[in-house]
């Protein structure tokens, strides 16, 4: 397990050091873009997961399927993303990317489905850059400037979860998430023309909260599965710091700071899946609900928040575990559709997104595992002067177990 842990380690410092360049530019809403579930293994069915117990995968949206694994893993990721976004005849190419989640599962048995769950992973995600040209008129001078709006950070999520059998073939889970993050968003006017004036904004949203999940997941047959979960939790607290300043060359004009402390509600989600087993395929849909209404961080006037609907079918081909399968009879395949409306509307239209998935996995020799999922989709609005999202997102995870806790004799 060392070189396992050393293997992590190193791969987090890699990918850590990129840096982010925009592209998601609803991400400025909210708490930015919110993370259902983590792992290519599930990137690649389109986020299926509520009902898809898998064994190598470790599974944060339905948190009875913990126990499906027999493996001690440690899993760590990278997720890529590629926007072009789009507004009557301008376009703009942007990418971002960043670590998708360190997470380890100790299967402790898989009989009787006991599971236990920990790590961080991402919850929210923020990311985008818009820069606009101005111009204006003073006293017959042409006043010339350029304004650049930035946003980084998000939310992190420290989790653990347990789950057990409950009785015959009803498993039952939860885990606990501690929310923790900082939102940076950057605004700064540079005008080019007379005085040379930099005006620059920040406004930085630190917050604190806590979400519990349950989950249920009833084996019916061999074939056909069913699961559910709910989530919710307390209003979590936000410290925001706006700070202002003005800048003529050799001085400052002003510099002010100001903060303030408010809660906002964190959002109540529910979902129900179901999953059918055939030889080494599995076909699951999922239907999940997620209400984000009171909503206080990042909404303009011209946004209301409510509700969000998703909606996905997803579709895997398992590759097989016998001794002597060759290489190419061990790679496993997914494919997968979603469509999601989104928990708020831009001027009473609500943003919608629909997607496509592909995936892969294959092993590394003994229980390491490589998944890779894609996904591509748009995310559009029927708004007035909303913005059109065509975006690619590739995501890698790897996986490495062992076998910590063996099985004892039953009678």
């Amino acid at each position: 397990m060392m070189r396992t842990l050393a293997s992590g380690l190193a791969f987090l410092a890699l990918v850590a050091s990129s840096a982010a360049q925009g592209g998601d530019f609803y991400s400025v809403l909210g708490l930015g873009d919110h993370r259902r579930q983590i792992g290519a293994l599930y990137d690649g069915m389109a986020g299926t997961s509520i009902a898809m117990p898998m064994m190598h995968g470790i599974n944060v949206t339905n948190p009875a399927l913990a126990g499906m694994s027999p493996l001690t893993r440690l899993q760590v990721g990278y997720r890529f993303d590629q926007h072009q976004v789009s507004n009557d005849s301008r376009s703009i190419a942007q990418n971002n990317g960043g670590v998708d989640g360190i997470m380890a599962l100790f299967g402790v048995d898989t009989a009787l489905g006991i599971g236990i769950t920990f790590g961080l992973e991402p919850y929210t995600s923020v990311d985008y850059s818009v820069t606009r040209n101005l111009r204006t008129y003073v006293d017959g001078d042409t006043i010339i400037a350029a304004s650049l709006r930035r946003g980084q950070g998000g939310i992190s999520s420290i989790v653990f979860g347990a789950s057990a059998r409950i009785v015959g073939r009803l498993f039952a889970g939860f885990n606990v998430r501690s929310l923790v993050g900082t939102i940076t968003m950057d605004d700064d006017v540079i005008a080019l023309g007379q005085g040379n004036y930099d005006a620059e904004q920040r406004t930085s949203h630190d917050l604190r909260g806590m979400l519990a999940s349950g989950g249920l997941y009833w084996e019916v047959t061999p074939s056909i599965g069913i699961g559910a979960f709910v989530s919710g939790g307390s209003d979590a607290s936000v410290r925001t710091i706006n700070q202002a300043r003005g800048i003529r060359p050799g001085s400052v004009s002003y510099d002010s700071t100001q903060t303030k402390a408010f809660t906002t509600t964190l959002p109540f989600s529910y979902g129900l899946g179901a999953s059918w087993l055939s030889g080494r395929t599995r076909l699951g849909a999922d239907v999940e609900v997620a209400n984000h209404t009171g909503m206080t961080v990042n909404v303009p006037s011209t946004v209301q928040f409510g509700s969000s609907l998703r909606t996905s079918l997803g579709v895997t081909y398992l590759g097989s575990r016998l001794a002597g399968a060759t290489f190419g009879e061990r790679v496993g395949y997914s494919a997968g559709l979603s469509y999601e409306r989104s928990s708020f509307t831009y001027r009473g239209q609500p943003l919608t997104e629909l997607a496509a998935a592909i995936g892969t996995n294959f092993p590394l020799g003994n229980a390491a595992m490589v998944d890779v999922g894609f996904n591509i989709g748009q995310r559009t609005s029927e708004a007035e002067g909303a913005l059109q999202d065509l975006f690619g997102r590739l995501v890698v995870t790897v996986s490495i177990g062992e076998q910590w806790f063996r099985p004892f004799a039953r009678d």
